[in-house]
């Protein structure tokens, strides 16, 4: 499967931007939480937004994954993870170029926020920019894991990515990302 889809990450304060990858000004959003807790500001905006997608592993990830043949860590999944996707909701499409289904393809939008916590760090108060391409790599991964209609988890690939960074991320920033489908050739995904 061949995976094309538009990524947008946003900035999170209250004037947000849709610009290719930007810091997260504070812009009033300064609020403590753990590395577990979704922001309350996240939650405010988009908590009705969609459907959460729950994914099994993701509940208990570190575990989920050494009982079922795993033999590392989930990279932005894990309770650990350097990044972090705390939430991901699904919005499906009108099932436009998926030969019939009822939802799913062209139209479905998948929305999360990520956390980038000090692990991921490179530059003195900096994000390395390999822990920005595991969220693109992710964020692309499940939503045309979602491209049927209903959540297929494993069912595709990453097969190369190609990005341009336009500006560090801030350790400690919170990032709403976005991956909508816009075109399903046969077995690639736009």
């Amino acid at each position: 499967v061949v995976i094309l889809v538009t990524v947008t990450m946003t900035m999170s304060s209250p004037t947000e931007t849709a610009i290719s990858v930007s810091n997260i000004a504070d812009g009033g959003q300064n609020e403590t939480t753990t590395a577990d807790e979704i922001p309350s500001w996240f939650m405010e905006k988009y908590g009705s937004w969609g459907e959460r997608l729950n994914v099994a592993e993701w509940e208990n990830c570190d575990n989920y994954r050494s009982k079922n043949g795993w033999k590392g860590q989930d990279l932005v999944h894990g309770k650990n993870a350097p990044v972090r996707i705390l939430e991901y909701r699904v919005k499906y499409g009108s099932g436009e170029g998926t030969n019939g289904l009822k939802c799913g393809g062209v139209g479905t939008t998948l929305l999360g926020v990520a956390l980038f916590t000090k692990n991921a760090e490179s530059h003195k108060g900096y994000c390395h920019g390999g822990s920005m391409c595991s969220v693109i790599d992710d964020l692309i991964g499940w939503c045309a894991f979602l491209v049927t209609g209903e959540c297929r988890p494993w069912t595709g690939f990453t097969v190369q990515v190609n990005t341009s960074l336009k500006r560090p991320i801030e350790v400690g920033s919170y990032l709403i990302v976005r991956a909508k489908i816009v075109k399903v050739e046969r077995r690639k995904v736009h």
